[in-house]
């Protein structure tokens, strides 16, 4: 059945007294903050060889491997560090949004190495940190950076030889529910305005499942804000 503009806003009429109603009964917090986890570092050194995922928050470490690189400056603590050359990238998955990151990354000889990052939905964020010092020689200092954007995946390449990571510090944030479109960790009244106000057939092109779509409140990935998305809200309904 077509679903016109005006049928929407009636159906959005007809709801209002639920919105009110469900709201003066769990109104949820008035403005809840995500909750902010410790910071936690990987130093590689408990971790070596296999540097399993879990650690840190980390779901996945995968490519290049550990290595003792306590005959030169390589490290920042302890004996081992990360190695990464140009033919084994480095790739580190999240379980949360990393909002703040503290790492030393150091290149061996004229090699060069850079890190980049992505939010959830694959899209580059930040800025790409750079290599910043032979470690054969020097101890480069740790490079930092702050996130505006969450970020989920961590890549680091080398060009020309070796690079290494060590001491990678993150500061990783709580993750929103899928209903808690304005990302304040609650799930409340302006949720559910926002949800009632996108009732009906997503905007086209809609990918079926895709969470990084435009259709932000189509909960079920059917391409349709319906019933069954409302009822998935309510149920995640206040803070997690």
């Amino acid at each position: 059945m077509l679903v016109t503009h005006s049928m929407r806003m009636t159906f959005g009429v007809s709801l209002l007294f639920l919105v009110a109603v469900f709201s003066a009964v769990w109104p949820g917090q008035a403005r809840a903050e995500c909750e902010v986890f410790l910071p936690c570092t990987i130093n590689f050194e408990v971790a070596c060889p296999d540097a399993p995922g879990g650690v840190c928050g980390a779901t996945f470490i995968g490519g290049g491997g550990c290595e003792f690189a306590g005959l030169g400056l390589c490290y920042s603590s302890g004996f081992f560090s990360y190695r990464v050359d140009d033919a084994n990238p480095l790739t580190i998955e999240l379980s949360s949004d990393l909002i703040e990151l503290d790492v030393f990354f150091a290149n061996v000889g004229a090699a060069s190495g850079e890190m980049r990052f992505f939010n959830s939905c694959g899209e580059e964020v930040g800025d790409t940190l750079f290599t910043n010092g032979n470690c054969l020689l020097i101890m480069p200092p740790l490079q930092s950076q702050v996130f505006e954007d969450g970020v989920r995946t961590i890549e680091v390449t080398a060009t020309g030889g070796v690079v290494y990571i060590d001491d990678l510090t993150v500061t990783l944030k709580q993750v929103p529910a899928p209903a808690d479109f304005d990302e304040d960790c609650d799930v409340g009244a302006f949720n559910l305005a926002q949800l009632l106000g996108a009732w009906g057939p997503c905007p086209k092109p809609c990918e079926p499942g895709d969470p990084c779509g435009t259709c932000q409140a189509d909960l079920d990935g059917n391409c349709n804000v319906e019933a069954f998305d409302l009822a998935l809200l309510l149920g995640s309904w206040g803070p997690p």
